[in-house]
């Protein structure tokens, strides 16, 4: 099999093609592969580390729009303020779970 006719490679499964590319890749960068994995989980954690941090700002700006933001028009309940935001919450996601997405109805991992 020659590695360089498209044909034979676009008829190997899925994880023999990728290796074969990788391979590829390091032959062309001239590279260790160590050194390969080294840059890949590098930019692995970078991307995680920024996901956190937008995580947690989604978090915190979720929390000041819904809980600090709502006192203006739910100051008549009081400190019970706290309790239509989460149930309105999930009322929505009710919804969508019922509309959107049937194939998630029940609870923890669905069984074999």
């Amino acid at each position: 099999m020659s590695e360089g006719t498209s044909e034979n490679r676009d008829s190997l499964p899925d994880n023999v093609n990728a290796r074969l590319c990788y391979a590829a890749l390091l032959r062309r960068l001239h590279t260790s592969e160590a050194s390969a994995l080294t840059v890949l989980a590098v930019l692995v954690g970078v991307g995680a580390g920024l996901g956190a941090v937008a995580f947690r700002w989604l978090i915190a700006t979720a929390q000041h729009l819904f809980f600090d933001g709502s006192a203006s028009f739910l100051d008549f309940l009081g400190p019970y303020r706290v309790v239509p935001v989460p149930a309105a919450g999930g009322l929505l996601v009710g919804l969508m779970t019922y509309y959107l997405a049937r194939e998630a109805k029940g609870h923890g991992v669905p069984g074999r």
